[in-house]
């Protein structure tokens, strides 16, 4: 009796760690679709951080105080913004001057931070 129960034990693990796999690949997390990539919004970022600084842009006096500012919470932002995120870092990369903030309608990358600021997880 008890190696028939040792038996069904482990059948009973090897299924359920079947199920939590299967699971997990069907999740929205570890699709593949557009809903975007954290880890490339933050290289955005981080790669407009870069730009500005060599800019001497204003805003922020060290790399570390832009990435702080600009990129540390991106991670956590809901993984259906994170295109959005990178859309708006790489458009402000591009800006003819990257020091203008988007903050009016008649700037630059000003449509993506609309996107981006209206952006959820729905």
């Amino acid at each position: 009796m008890p190696q028939e129960k040792k038996r069904v034990k482990r059948w009973s693990l090897g299924w359920l760690a079947v199920l939590s796999l299967v699971s997990v690949l069907a999740s929205p997390g570890c699709s593949d679709t557009d809903e975007g990539d954290p880890a490339a919004a933050l290289a955005s970022c981080n790669l407009f951080c870069d730009a500005y600084l060599v800019a001497m842009c204003t805003d922020y006096p060290t790399l570390d105080d832009c990435k702080a500012t600009e990129c540390s919470h991106l991670p956590r932002q809901p993984i259906g913004c994170q295109t959005k995120v990178k859309v708006y870092y790489d458009c402000r990369q591009a800006q003819a001057d990257i020091c203008i903030n988007p903050d009016l309608d008649t700037e630059e990358c000003s449509a993506e931070l609309d996107d981006l600021l209206t952006c959820s997880s729905g």
